[in-house]
């Protein structure tokens, strides 16, 4: 009974409660609860705060997919379900039939800006954008600003020469922890030159890090081609990461100045559709499991 009281209450008195949504389609403007399957049955996981929600589901796919929405329209999306689950992840979860929930429910199914305002970036806004999707890849390398050195001086090598994809961990870089003080340098390769070759291998593990992220290097006639050199001819474009808040909205419609840019190398954008892990996601799941982000163009 303890149980069933503290989910009544949550219904009642909570502005948002949290839980895993997506679109049903890029070109939807339907937002669909998730669900796990628990002891073979179908549950819906529901968190009455996001931190509740990021440290139960940490490490998984659904990270970037909690979102907060009002509790009565909760309550309607579970409605022609069977199964909730209240913290799956904690010890003290309570697993309860989507029934006790009906008294609240009372919106439509159709998510609005009013019901998200507050919570994150809208996620219509973001389906709704008209700024471009670049096809490139957005990588980066780190710059001290006292750098000096020359080929064979392994810190130089890993500012000058090598570089990552953005959403790379550190950790998989085996590289000196100074590094995390030197500034994020970010860019993309603007231009396809048949006597340029893009290559990749693995970093050894070092520094106590676990390394096997993977280091690129761009080669001219077997010979690696300094960064700068490449910037000077023209072969990469430095960009500015931007971050979305409610506050600056707008840019999702500059599209003279901003884009969308991909973040992960296991994403695949061709004919205006997004595929990762051999499935077709929207923009806003993109944009959410960090594998879009958006960059000022200059």
């Amino acid at each position: 009974m303890k149980g069933i009281s503290a989910i009544k209450k949550m219904f009642e008195d909570s502005k948002y409660i949290y839980s895993v949504q997506s679109l049903d389609s890029p070109e939807s403007k339907v937002i669909t609860i998730q669900s796990f399957i628990i002891n073979g049955v179908d549950m819906f996981p529901i968190f009455p705060t996001r931190k509740e929600a990021t440290n139960q589901l940490q490490g998984s796919d659904y990270l970037d997919m909690i979102v907060g929405v009002k509790s009565s329209f909760l309550a309607h999306q579970l409605q022609d379900k069977e199964y909730a689950i209240l913290n799956p992840g904690s010890p003290q979860s309570s697993i309860f039939k989507t029934c006790l929930v009906k008294e609240y429910a009372g919106v439509p199914k159709i998510m609005t800006k009013k019901q998200t305002e507050g919570v994150r970036p809208n996620t219509l806004d973001i389906e709704n954008s008209t700024i471009p999707i670049m096809t490139h890849q957005l990588y980066m390398h780190y710059e001290d600003n006292n750098l000096t050195g020359k080929i064979g001086d392994p810190e130089w090598e890993n500012q000058a020469l090598y570089f990552w994809c953005a959403d790379e961990r550190f950790e998989r870089k085996s590289l000196p922890p100074i590094f995390k003080t030197f500034n994020k340098k970010y860019f993309y390769i603007k231009n396809a030159n048949e006597n340029l070759s893009l290559m990749s291998r693995k970093a050894t593990p070092w520094f106590d890090m676990e390394g096997y992220g993977d280091k690129f290097t761009i080669m001219l006639d077997d010979q690696i081609i300094a960064l700068r050199e490449l910037k000077i001819d023209k072969q990469i474009e430095y960009v500015e990461l931007v971050a979305l808040t409610k506050d600056n909205m707008e840019i999702l419609n500059d599209n003279g100045s901003y884009s969308f840019i991909k973040n992960s190398i296991n994403l695949d954008v061709s004919n205006d559709s997004l595929i990762y892990k051999d499935q077709k996601i929207s923009i806003s799941e993109a944009f959410f499991k960090n594998l879009l982000v958006i960059i000022k163009i200059n």
